[in-house]
């Protein structure tokens, strides 16, 4: 099985459970029996949390200057760390207070993905 096969194949697990809450989910990342999506588009745009065993909403922030939020991981010491496709910029997110600690600019003629 290929690893493209298993992406698709989780994208489309994750759109039947929350296809009425998200437009255009981009990427997702599970920590700590949270699923965050990173969605560009309708109520819950920005980066949303879901708790895995009862899928409630339980994390959404939206940043300014957050253009297109497309890629999302974490760290061990409690951080998100999010890419901004269209303002070429890295989020570093702080997961118990919803902070933005920073943001990078990549100065780069491709976008990031």
């Amino acid at each position: 099985m290929n690893i493209f096969y298993l992406r698709n194949t989780f994208v489309f697990a994750f759109t039947m459970l929350f296809s009425d809450t998200l437009l255009h989910v981009a990427g997702l990342h599970i920590n700590n029996n949270v699923l965050y999506a990173c969605s560009y588009q309708g109520a819950l745009s920005g980066i949303v949390g879901f708790d895995l065993s009862t899928s409630d909403v339980i994390f959404h922030k939206q940043i300014a200057g957050m253009s297109l939020p497309n890629g999302i991981t974490s760290d061990a010491s409690g951080f998100l760390y999010v890419t901004a496709y269209i303002s070429n910029k890295i989020f570093k997110i702080n997961i118990s207070n919803e902070k933005t600690n920073f943001n990078i600019r990549i100065n780069t003629h491709r976008k990031l993905c």
